[in-house]
């Protein structure tokens, strides 16, 4: 099968069972497309060289930041959630991080957006949106499919792509802060979860046949992607069969690995996500999730959500 190593037919098997298998790999996570790109592309998981492309001030920790604050994190992350990501406002705390591999930058303020981009010989063919709602530092409320966002950060995007990947073709992801980019992934973002079969097989096309076709994609006009965080060290469980039956009638739900206590980011363990073209719907579910879940998810990982309603009293 072509979709490595993430696979929508997998994941969402009633919405994508036609769903094309034949032709070229199409790398769905970081660590796949980084070794299936080699040195011609990978090199933008290098976030200190993506920092230096758009002349910021940054370098390797060991070196002085030019300012405060600065976020400070590993120069490469294969893995995502904010892996050892950590602010230092001082040069005290700063100078207090003492672990090779990681570079400062700027602590960039402003919307936080995901960007999936359709990029054709090194031309970008379309774009796709996602502001977030962010909560601590890796972790996040939820996110919307935006049409609203600045026409200027747009052609900034746009730009830095058709420069830096000139001839690639393929998907590209960009999270941008404020008006940064501050991390480039050589594959899909979240386009997959909109259950488009029509759009997923214009992707498998693209891939395999160097060509983007002008059909009707099926784009919700709004879809959103709600997450729920909880307490580190705490194994959790939700009965995986009695969730199948309560979330059917989201467009995709997943529950994450539970078993696992200490995943990224450092602040919080992500449980689950739930996703829909109805902001009510993934917030009455995430509600039932949290309700379910035990033991129970600790306060500070629910009373700041948006729509919380505690279920369990």
């Amino acid at each position: 099968m072509p979709w490595k190593d993430y696979d929508p037919k997998i994941a969402m098997p009633t919405v994508y069972q036609e769903l094309s298998e034949w032709g070229e790999d199409i790398p769905t996570t970081d660590t796949y497309a980084y070794s299936f790109y080699g040195k011609s592309f990978n090199w933008v998981y290098n976030k200190l060289k993506v920092c230096e492309s758009q002349s910021l001030p940054c370098g390797p920790v060991g070196t002085t930041p030019t300012h405060f604050p600065v976020i400070i994190k590993p120069i490469i992350n294969l893995y995502g959630g904010g892996n050892k990501a950590t602010i230092a406002h001082t040069p005290a705390q700063y100078e207090a991080i003492q672990e090779g591999g990681l570079f400062w930058s700027p602590f960039q303020i402003g919307e936080h957006y995901s960007v999936d981009l359709i990029v054709l010989e090194g031309e970008v063919q379309t774009t796709f949106w996602f502001r977030g709602e962010k909560l601590q530092l890796g972790m996040f409320d939820y996110w919307e499919l935006s049409y609203y966002y600045p026409f200027d950060l747009e052609s900034y995007v746009i730009d830095w792509v058709q420069t830096h990947l000139y001839n690639y073709t393929g998907c590209v992801n960009l999270e941008v802060i404020g008006n940064v980019i501050t991390e480039v992934h050589l594959r899909m973002g979240d386009i997959d979860r909109f259950g488009s079969q029509p759009l997923m097989e214009a992707v498998h096309i693209l891939y395999n046949a160097k060509t983007w076709p002008i059909i009707d994609l099926e784009i919700p006009e709004t879809f959103y992607i709600a997450a729920l965080f909880g307490q580190k060290n705490t194994k959790f469980s939700l009965n995986n069969s009695l969730a199948e039956q309560i979330f059917k009638h989201l467009t995709y739900f997943q529950l994450d690995d539970l078993d696992n206590t200490d995943s990224n980011p450092s602040s919080g363990n992500r449980l689950a996500i739930f996703c829909d073209s109805s902001f009510d719907t993934v917030f009455e579910a995430r509600n039932i999730a949290i309700a379910l879940l035990k033991p129970d998810v600790d306060g500070k990982y629910t009373d700041c959500l948006t729509n919380f309603k505690d279920l369990r009293i």
